[in-house]
């Protein structure tokens, strides 16, 4: 599959630990191979590992497969290093779970726009009337997503601000949403519902909505699709 083209760094002990970790993270919970690839690509800063390579050849679930177990084992990473997997981060915003290596003009954006939302005392009434939910289901999803702590992978957090979430919940508070914004309710209501009734961290409660068929809309873009999103994104709020 690599065609000895590129030199595998072997990491052992806590170092395997570390990189196995990460490397599990990005394949289980991650979003799709090309986003993650695309993400350690530039998280390595090299020209040695591509994206469009890794995407086509497989590289980065055949290379992570070696940490799985118990995170342990030998962890083989072409090229990498632990300091460059420290630049290499996940966002989780309770709509999806991807990869980053610095945050986007968007993701900064979007930061701005949770903070009006959380400040917004008249969309969860709006949001109701719009879409004919009920109005304490607005006001639970609104809390787990913008207000609520969350068990995260290092401890409990709000979840990190998504620039596709705020711009569905613009369209939700104005009228003019779609049937992918709906879905995105119903995927974080039940999500809300599965976290305080069982107790679980987030990602257990994401997998059993997934589970359920209440499939979270913004899951699984690929990076194209991503980037024309952005970019509306960036024209309607910026």
């Amino acid at each position: 599959m690599l065609n000895g083209a590129i030199k595998p760094v072997i990491f052992t002990g806590r170092a395997a630990y570390s990189v196995g970790r990460e490397m599990y993270h990005v394949v289980t919970l991650g979003p799709t191979r090309g986003q993650a690839a695309f993400a350690l690509a530039e998280a390595l800063n090299t020209s040695a590992v591509s994206a469009r390579y890794i995407a086509q050849t497989g590289f980065l679930p055949l290379y992570s497969a070696r940490g799985f177990s118990g995170y342990g084992g030998a962890s083989a990473v072409d090229y990498c290093n632990l300091s460059a997997w420290n630049k290499f981060k996940n966002r989780t915003t309770g709509g999806r779970d991807y990869p980053v290596a610095k945050i986007t003009e968007a993701e900064e954006l979007a930061e701005k726009i949770y903070q009006q939302i959380r400040l917004n005392n008249a969309d969860v009434k709006s949001i109701a009337e719009n879409t004919g939910m009920k109005e304490f289901h607005i006001e639970r999803i609104k809390n787990h997503i913008f207000h609520n702590n969350h068990e995260l992978r290092h401890g409990a957090a709000r979840f990190d601000a998504d620039p596709l979430i705020a711009d569905a919940w613009n369209r939700l508070e104005s009228g003019a949403f779609n049937q992918k914004d709906i879905q995105l309710l119903n995927h974080e209501l039940f999500e809300s519902k599965f976290e305080g009734i069982f107790k679980t961290d987030y990602f257990s409660a994401h997998k059993a909505a997934d589970y359920k068929g209440y499939k979270s809309p913004i899951e699984g873009l690929n990076l194209d699709q991503i980037a024309e999103l952005y970019d509306g994104f960036l024209h309607r709020f910026r």
